[in-house]
Formats: C-alpha cells, structure tokens, sequence
C-alpha cells in the first residue's frame, strides 16, 4: 500500500504517516472499543511504536514477525535496556519473498537466520589480527563478527563516516521507507562495545598495512563504478555515477540523508529531461527519486529486463507500473551508440534513434574491485576479497559476506 509512496487520500482508519508502520493501529483501536477481547495488532511495529500504541489503549498485544527474524533476541535486549543493540529491520521484503517462493528465508541483517547452527558464535581456535579495509555493510559486519569471536580487528574506512555507499542509498530511497541508517548505527555501536580500532579518513596503502602485520586482510572497499565506453561520456550534460556519488558524499559530509534529501528538492543539478542508463533496481530507484523532484525521466536498458534487483513479487511490479503511471519510458534491449549535446543515441533491434535529454545519467551495476585485492595482498597469509570489492550486489549479500568471512577466519 505504501511503496514506493503513501496513496494520496487513505481512510481515517489507516495511519499513512510512517510508510506502514502502525498504519493498523487507528482501526485496532475502534475494534478494541467496540468489543470485550483481547486485540492484537501488526505491522512493522518497533518497540518504541509497540509500547505507546498500547498505552494509547489501541491494542492489547503487539505482534512482531520480521523484526524477530532480524533479531530473535529483541525481546530480552528490550527488556534488558539494551535497545540499541537490537539488529534493526529494515522492511525490505526479501524474508517475505523467500516465503513465497518456498524456499529457506534469509534476512539483510541477519545473516545467521536459517543458518543458527552453522553460524554460531563460537571462539576462535586462534586469535588474530584482522584488518577490515572498507566501513560499508560488509566490512563492518566482518569485523562485529571477528570480534565477537576474540580476534584483534581494526577497520580502515577512507571517508569521515561509517556505512559506505548506505547512506546514499537512504537518500534515493528515503529513510523513512527503509530505515537504512539503521544499518549503520547498529553496526557502529556493536564496533565500539567490541573495542574495535576504526580508522576513518585515512586510504589504507600498501605500506602501511604492511606496518601493522596483519594475520588476515580483509578487503570491502566497495565496487567499480560501470562507465560505458562511448562517445560523448565525458560531455558536461553526463553525470556518471561516479560524478554523482563524489558530489553526494560531499554534502553528506555536512547534512545527514534525510537532509539532503529534502534539500534536492529545492536544488538538483540535472536538467529537466533526464535520461538514466541502467534498468536495475539502481536506475529504476533513481528515477523514482528523479521523477519525485519534478523530472520527465526515460530508462534505457541493454538486457530485456527492467528492475533487475527489485523483490519480485511485491516490490518490483509496485514501481515500475507507478514509474509507468509517472510518464517514464522504459526502453529494453538498446544499444548505446554515443552522447551529443542532444542527448542519448541509442541502436534498437539495428534502428538507431536519438533520445533528447539535458541530462544522461548513468546508474549502471558495479563492476568487481580486484586491482584493490592485487595491490594489498602481498605478504599477509590470509586474504579475502568481499561484498561489492568480489561480487557487485545487494545490501543483503554484502553482509552475508561478511558474516561468512567473520565466521571463517
């Protein structure tokens, strides 16, 4: 009902203030009046939400399912005033899709989930030293999971703040819908209870790595940024992917994402008629976002398949048919032929045709860092490439990665 946004008008008894949280506690509340027995209400509720609505008198009960999955131990670290250290859910609907699809659930923060056993915290055999070079999703989980483990972890992250690219992603997305920082804050306060040694601000060299003498080096630097080779891409109407994350990472450096993003809805600098190359679940996102600050947005696409990326079954028909309602055009199966100062030439099925624009934006998947891996890993016994660095994916393998790491060192 709330993705990719609230419908315009809802009925008095369903709170579209929050993208779904507690959205059933106005009409729990007129049942509970209007009957003598217990009443229990769901839907993406938090402890802090659980709590209030039934101290409103709304409900008797609170019924939590993903958030359990994210963390099973929510109930005793809730009871135990340890809030902060409950693995947050982020409503991202992968555990949901899994169930459809009849296959074992896996959870973005809870690596662990379906997999208790073979996940175990267990003390290493050995300790080590273990140095973690990247902040984002798959480092940081990597080092809570080494250091829970008893091994000596420090993490080199080269910008000023933890997360990687999560906090942009909470600026496209919106924090409120997916709560992505949450990500983050939870990571980094698990980091600090562990004595974990983080570095931010500081390109971890070969040098100096060299210096600390590590047993293990693990490398969750991120990906490549995918820039097509045509004519034209370096025309001042491109903003590359790379261009934009330099730009954004900047300004959050000064504002956090939920501030930003309001802010670019005063200031963006793209022209009116944007073209995003790339129909993954990266483009498509980010023509959303285009299209919310007042933009006519075309996606063109090189595969047949437009949202690559997207949950399937809820996510991925929700917004492409309201990019659809929103006057986007999707085109599939295009070749890039090169940029004018028109805009976008593109070949379909041999027919070459120009497509106008201000602006071409690329948002194309991330391609595998392995010069970092070749440049790092001389002299360390043991060396793992991870998340964006091995693979380009999403948020939910980028920690998978980590926690199977963490567990193997």
């Amino acid at each position: 009902m709330f993705y990719p946004e609230p419908p315009a008008q809802l009925p008095d008894y369903i709170d579209g203030s929050r993208y779904g949280k507690g959205a059933a506690a106005p009409i729990a509340g007129a049942i509970k009046r209007a009957i003598s027995i217990p009443v229990i209400t769901v839907g993406r509720f938090d402890p802090e939400l659980g709590e209030q609505t039934l101290r409103d008198g709304k409900a008797d009960f609170i019924s939590m399912n993903r958030r359990l999955m994210a963390d099973p131990q929510l109930p005793n670290k809730v009871a135990e005033g340890r809030t902060e250290d409950v693995a947050p859910c982020t409503a991202c609907l992968t555990c949901f899709e899994m169930n459809l699809q009849g296959i074992p659930i896996s959870c973005r923060i809870n690596a662990a989930l379906s997999k208790e056993r073979e996940y175990e915290i267990k003390p290493a055999s050995k300790k080590k030293r273990v140095v973690v070079v990247g902040g984002g999703p798959a480092g940081m989980e990597t080092a809570r999971v080494a250091a829970l483990r008893g091994h000596e972890v420090i993490l080199y992250e080269k910008e000023t703040k933890l997360g990687g690219s999560l906090p942009l992603a909470a600026m496209v997305k919106g924090q409120e819908r997916e709560e992505l920082m949450g990500i983050v804050e939870y990571l980094q306060t698990q980091l600090t209870k562990l004595s974990v040694k983080t570095v931010l601000g500081q390109q971890a060299t070969r040098e100096h790595i060299r210096s600390l003498k590590p047993d293990v080096l693990v490398i969750a630097a991120g990906g490549l940024h995918n820039i097509p080779d045509i004519p034209g891409i370096k025309w001042k109407n491109v903003m590359t992917s790379e261009q934009l994350h330099q730009r954004l990472k900047k300004y959050l450096k000064f504002f956090g994402p939920d501030m930003l993003s309001k802010l670019t809805t005063l200031y963006l600098p793209v022209g009116k008629r944007v073209v995003v190359m790339g129909g993954g679940i990266h483009g498509c996102q980010t023509a959303e976002f285009l299209v919310k600050r007042g933009r006519e947005v075309t996606i063109v696409d090189s595969s047949e398949n437009i949202g690559e990326g997207l949950v399937t079954y809820l996510l991925k028909p929700l917004l492409l048919d309201w990019l659809k309602s929103n006057g986007v055009a999707m085109i599939t199966g295009v070749k890039y032929k090169e940029i004018t100062d028109q805009g976008l030439v593109i070949a379909v099925k041999k027919k070459q045709q120009i497509i106008e624009a201000d602006t071409i934006v690329t948002a194309l998947p991330l391609k595998p860092n392995t010069e970092l891996l070749k440049g790092l890993k001389d002299g360390v016994p043991e060396v793992y490439a991870i998340g964006d660095s091995r693979e380009p994916n999403l948020i939910i393998d980028a920690i998978a990665d980590g926690s199977r790491i963490g567990h193997a060192i």
